[in-house]
Order: C-alpha cells, then sequence, then structure tokens
C-alpha cells in the first residue's frame, strides 16, 4: 500500500511546476499585484518551445528588482463553482518554502546556505487516509538522493514504512518496506558499473531473513559488463541463466543481446547511451520485431524518430519532438499506407495562446503581458462515473512579488528548479 501511495503522492507534486517556473521567470513590474481576473493580452514574444517569452528583469538604480510569483491556483467545472485548489508561500529571498495542496496536505522546502534545494517534505492530509510524511533529500546539483515515508501514530510520532537510496546517476541504490508497526517486511539492494548496467541485486527474503542474489554479472579488465545472470535459489541450489551480454565497440557505442526464456533481442546503444536499433523475437519460431531509432537535435527541440519492422517489413514510423524542457511538443505515427495519427501537438495561436492537442483532449493556456500563465482550459475532459457528460475545467492563477536584489533574483534562476522532480 505504501509504495502504490509514494508514487500517488508523487504525481501530486506537480503541484509546485507552476509557482517554480513563475519562480525562475521572474518578471519585473511597477504595480504591487496582478491577478487572474484582469483581462490582458499577451505579447507575440513567444519561444516556439511551449513557454512564453517574458521581459526580461530591470535593474532600479538601488539594484532591485521585482519578481513575480505564483501565489493561488483555483479550479472551476464548465465555469461553475471555483474553487482553491493549491497555494503557494515564499521567502523573503523569493524562494519557494511551501505549497498547501487542498486535498493532499502541504509540502515544504528547506535550502543550505548556497540557496540549493535540500529537502522537500510532504506531510499529507488526514482526510486522505493514513497520515503520512514523505522526506526528500537532494544533493546540492538538486539530484535526489534519499526519499523516506513515514506513518504518522495518532500520538504524532513517525514510524518509517520506506526508503530509498539513489546514487549521483538517480539510480537506486537500495529501497526497503517496513509495516506501520517500524517491522522489516522486505528489500533490495543494487550496483552498477560505469555505463549504469546492474552488476549485482539482491533482494531480502523476509520468510528466511536473509538477503538473496537475484542478479549478478561478469565484468572485463575495465569493470564493465560483459555477461548478466539471474539468479534462483541460493548456495548448492542455486541456478544461474544467462539473460543479457554486452559488447563494447571502439566507437564508444554498445551491443547488448538479450535472450532470457522464450525471448530474444538485441538493443544497441550510441556513445551517449541513447538506443539506436532494437531487436527482439518471441518463441523459438516466432516474428522478428526491429526498431530503428534517429536523433536529431537543433537549438531548442530534439525529434526522435522510430521506424518499425515485421519480419523486415516495414509497419509504421513514430515522430516526437522534444522541447529543452523535456515536453513533448509533438508526436504523430505514420503507417505503410500512409495514415498519419496525431496524438500530441503544442503550438501558439494568433492571439499568443498556447494550444496544447494531447490524448484526444486540448487545453489554451493564456499568458498576461509579461508571459504570466494566467488562465488554462481543458475542453472535454471525462469525469467519473463512466460515461458521465465530459466538462471543461478551467484552472485560473493569480500571482504576488517580491522585491529583492538583482543579485539574490539571479542566483534563483540559476539554482535547480524542484519541479524538475516531479
Amino acid at each position: 500500500m505504501n509504495r502504490k501511495y509514494k508514487w500517488v503522492i508523487l504525481g501530486l507534486c506537480l503541484a509546485v511546476v507552476a509557482a517554480w517556473i513563475a519562480l525562475v521567470s521572474g518578471i519585473v513590474r511597477k504595480n504591487p499585484k496582478k491577478t487572474a481576473t484582469d483581462e490582458t493580452k499577451v505579447t507575440q514574444n513567444v519561444t516556439q518551445n511551449g513557454t512564453p517569452g517574458a521581459t526580461q528583469p530591470v535593474t532600479t538604480e538601488d539594484g532591485m528588482v521585482t519578481v513575480w510569483l505564483l501565489e493561488r491556483v483555483y479550479l472551476s467545472y464548465d465555469r461553475s463553482k471555483t474553487e482553491l485548489q493549491k497555494s503557494f508561500r515564499y521567502d523573503g529571498n523569493g524562494r519557494l518554502v511551501s505549497c498547501i495542496h487542498e486535498e493532499w496536505g502541504e509540502y515544504f522546502y528547506e535550502y543550505d546556505d548556497k540557496n540549493h534545494l535540500i529537502k522537500e517534505i510532504l506531510e499529507s492530509s488526514p482526510t486522505g487516509g493514513d497520515r503520512t510524511r514523505i522526506e526528500t533529500v537532494y544533493r546540492s546539483n538538486g539530484q535526489e538522493a534519499l526519499s523516506r515515508t513515514y506513518y504518522i501514530r495518532d500520538d504524532g510520532s513517525f514510524v518509517l514504512n520506506y526508503e530509498e537510496v539513489k546514487d549521483e546517476a538517480g539510480r537506486t541504490v537500495s529501497d526497503f518496506w517496513c509495516d506501520n508497526d517500524g517491522n522489516f517486511l522486505e528489500g533490495n539492494k543494487n550496483e552498477y558499473d560505469r555505463n549504469g548496467f546492474l552488476t549485482s541485486a539482491q533482494w531480502f527474503d523476509p520468510e528466511r531473513g536473509e538477503w538473496i542474489v537475484r542478479l549478478e554479472s561478469v565484468c572485463d579488465e575495465e569493470g564493465r559488463v560483459t555477461e548478466q545472470y539471474s539468479v534462483a535459489w541460493k548456495g548448492e541450489d542455486a541456478v544461474k541463466t544467462l539473460t543479457d551480454e554486452y559488447t563494447y565497440n571502439a566507437d564508444g557505442s554498445v551491443e547488448q543481446k538479450i535472450h532470457p526464456r522464450g525471448y530474444s533481442g538485441l538493443r544497441k546503444f550510441d556513445a551517449t547511451g541513447r538506443v539506436t536499433y532494437e531487436e527482439y523475437q518471441t518463441g523459438a519460431v516466432g516474428q522478428k520485431n526491429a526498431v530503428y531509432y534517429n536523433y536529431t537535435e537543433t537549438e531548442d527541440q530534439i525529434t526522435e524518430e522510430t521506424k518499425f519492422y515485421v519480419d523486415e517489413t516495414y509497419q509504421y514510423t513514430l515522430t516526437r519532438q522534444y522541447n529543452l524542457q523535456g515536453e513533448i511538443v509533438f508526436e504523430k505515427t505514420v503507417s505503410a499506407d500512409g495514415t498519419e495519427v496525431v496524438y500530441v501537438n503544442r503550438y501558439y495561436d494568433e492571439e499568443g495562446n498556447l494550444i496544447i492537442y494531447s490524448d484526444g483532449l486540448t487545453t489554451k493556456v493564456e499568458f498576461d503581458d509579461y508571459g504570466n500563465k494566467i488562465r488554462e482550459t481543458v475542453s472535454g475532459t471525462p469525469l467519473n462515473p463512466p460515461g458521465s457528460d465530459p466538462v471543461d475545467l478551467l484552472y485560473v492563477y493569480e500571482y504576488t512579488s517580491v522585491t529583492i536584489p538583482i543579485e539574490t533574483a539571479e542566483e534563483n534562476a540559476m539554482f535547480f528548479d524542484p519541479t524538475r522532480l516531479h
């Protein structure tokens, strides 16, 4: 239950995204406040990556700058009753210190003396079931290092339910689960080579009360994995099955041959670790499936083109375009007969509004004159129960301001953005 709950909570951490987008792209204004109810037209100073262009902060004579920060988010269904969804609080330096989600609870943020985010804390609402506290600790570069989930007893004390430790590359090194009384249930421990391939994986068997090896590897003289084996049982009863073989080429690329039970395959990577080719076959005489990947990079986006073949017969091409924030701005498939289906499309209309078509839904994002998102309308959203008439969801955004030294504003824009964590 706790593992599932953890992922639900992490999904809801998207609440802070809008706040920190507003922070990193801080805007200078003369008025003390701007609310989403003000009728404004957006300027045409926009980028092509799905992020509105904003005027740059202007230093005043005393070296101060006014930065506008997201303060509240409201939601209404079909423009009827409007409810407060999220509210944000900042310190005197314009850093986010808390976010209250009306349904799930409050998030808190802590920083070190160099302005780096070091901890995020969520205490869930008592109305959401078991009271839970999630603590996430970050390194100075913003990389998640440790996450702990606690059960909160009625007396306010904490019981550790779950812990996950990650290395500097973001890979899980260990994790474990406990019940609400603190009794250890199960856990995992992993080790990796320099390319990120597993060299060892262990699982704690709660019935035996000991660690069991589930995967082990053979490495070359440079410490790179060349063979991986799954391990069943232990000691003299251990059964090892070859699952993966790795070949390292002179150009830095890697080939991975996969052949677990009832399945065989091959994956190739370029020198940057991106997959360039996949081949797999199910069963002894199954059909051969092949996938080719091609990447094209420009100054503001990356295009990934993927071609699919079955028994050497072309099937279709999947094209995805990403902006510099990693968001998909365009996605489509073109089949062998030329049929084209668009799944995602982000673009700006003539009035400067951002239009996002995704998964059959169309979202319209409106901005004020300074690039701040003030309204977001999601048309035709299906609701529960199934069969209910779809509704339009309207999100309204309000802002507050803080006047800080220009050096502080520049520093805020440079340190790691916590919204990238969710």
